[in-house]
């Protein structure tokens, strides 16, 4: 029992950082995972944490939509002003979900 416990435990963590909660849709992002450590090709520029990130192009044409955390200390009004810089017309709204 404690084998299958295990195994099974593994494979539920590999599929948390792989799929995301169906309510959180609106947030539409690259995610993969390694499952082999960086063997030095690859140097992250920044780690916060201890979680390595490294930088990718930011393409403007892929933003359609910006959804606000009702934490956010900015308001729609301020957020929309930083997102027409780069996309005139994407919507923004308050998220639902209670953090």
């Amino acid at each position: 029992m404690k084998e299958i416990l295990t195994l099974c435990s593994k494979n539920i963590a590999l599929f948390n950082m792989a799929f995301k909660n169906p309510k959180l849709s609106h947030e539409e992002e690259f995610r993969f995972v390694s499952l082999r450590k960086n063997d030095g090709t690859v140097s992250s520029e920044l780690e916060i944490n201890g979680v390595p990130y490294i930088n990718c192009e930011f393409i403007p044409e892929y933003i359609q939509s910006v959804t606000i955390s009702p934490t956010c200390d900015k308001s729609e009004k301020e957020v929309r002003a930083v997102i027409s810089k780069y996309k005139p017309g994407a919507d923004v709204k308050k998220s639902t979900l209670p953090y």
